[in-house]
């Protein structure tokens, strides 16, 4: 009797193993179609599932990700893609090998980039889902069930023919979703070091610190989110030799202009100016320069180029309301006609 109750256990347990293996290889390639748009390419060579008795272990072996734009085509290439999935369906291990590949076409020109994982072990990523993998219908799309993603202190470095071109260290993503009856709330929250001994993205090193949370609120068809607003909790950016701290809140609401406030405090300015705005921005770095001045009411007059004193630090609000947006004291419908 004991042997027929044994015998029973381990045939009930290996069909529900090879029939969670079965299921599960159905589903991912399911989630995978889904994920294809005109704009999105995934492909692999093959899909194995093993692991068996402790858990199942899904192989994707050299999957490519192509992201298609107007101007450009990127590709990932990642030689093997292992997830790991425990018996409750819904938490998910992902591991990257320690190399792949990037690579970007544009008008003709490729350029190709290998990604390498400073760690010994793969990369990890850990995925929490709000429900069950076999749960997922066809018309489900996995980024609406994610509930949480996670990447932990990892260091990239990241080179082109052999050369070095910038280091990324502890590098941390957690993004973690609420839903609820009639909105989500998703919370980001981001860490990293950067550095770079050929001043790649005009930088020597940087940190960065950032934490956020996004409102989204259904509408009035129930299924379609659209952004309520958000609040930036905490971003701070430090380069060698000046630092940017800024938090505050947006809400956004249709019909209507956004409302918020944000908190800036800059350190040494003309730096974080030159380093970090790109030479095309919309305003130039020097009229940016003299706003920031005129915002901490050291400059009075934007036009005035000559003798003016800049200062290293700077601390001002930046404000969204009915009447446009306000730097400090300044709001910059008045500022229409400057040079």
């Amino acid at each position: 009797m004991i042997r027929k109750l044994l015998l029973f256990i381990i045939l009930t347990f290996v069909t529900f193993w090879f029939a969670g293996a079965y299921l599960i290889k159905h589903k991912v390639t399911s989630v995978i179609k889904q994920l294809n748009t005109d704009n999105i390419k995934i492909t692999y060579d093959k899909l194995v599932i093993s692991g068996f008795p402790k858990m199942w272990k899904i192989e994707i072996i050299a999957p490519q990700i192509r992201l298609i734009d107007h101007t450009s085509v990127h590709d990932l290439h990642i030689p093997k893609l292992l997830c790991l999935l425990d018996f409750s369906f819904k938490k998910m291990k992902l591991l990257l090998e320690r190399d792949f590949y990037y690579q970007q076409l544009v008008k003709s020109q490729i350029k190709e980039y290998t990604i390498h994982a400073a760690d010994n072990d793969n990369i990890i990523i850990s995925l929490k889902l709000d429900q069950p993998l076999y749960q997922l219908s066809d018309q489900t799309q996995l980024t609406t069930i994610i509930k949480s993603f996670e990447l932990n202190n990892t260091s990239l470095t990241v080179s082109n023919n052999d050369q070095n071109i910038f280091d990324i260290n502890d590098l941390g993503i957690f993004v973690a979703a609420n839903l609820l009856a009639d909105s989500e709330d998703i919370l980001l929250r981001m860490k990293a070091v950067y550095k770079s001994k050929n001043e790649t993205l005009n930088l020597n090193s940087a940190v960065i610190d950032f934490d956020a949370l996004f409102k989204f609120i259904k509408n009035t068809d129930n299924t379609t989110l659209y952004n309520k607003g958000f609040t930036i909790n905490n971003l701070h950016i430090g380069l060698e030799e000046a630092k940017v701290n800024l938090h505050g809140t947006m809400n956004l609401s249709k019909g209507k202009l956004p409302q918020g406030r944000f908190f800036v405090n800059l350190n040494n300015y003309n730096e974080i100016v030159d380093k970090l705005v790109p030479d095309n921005f919309i305003i130039s770095k020097p009229i940016l320069k003299k706003l920031i001045t005129r915002a901490v009411s050291i400059d009075s007059n934007l036009n005035n180029s000559s003798n003016i004193i800049i200062p290293n630090d700077a601390q001002f609000d930046i404000v969204f309301s009915e009447k446009g947006i306000n730097i400090g004291s300044i709001n910059l419908l008045d500022l229409k006609g400057d040079n």
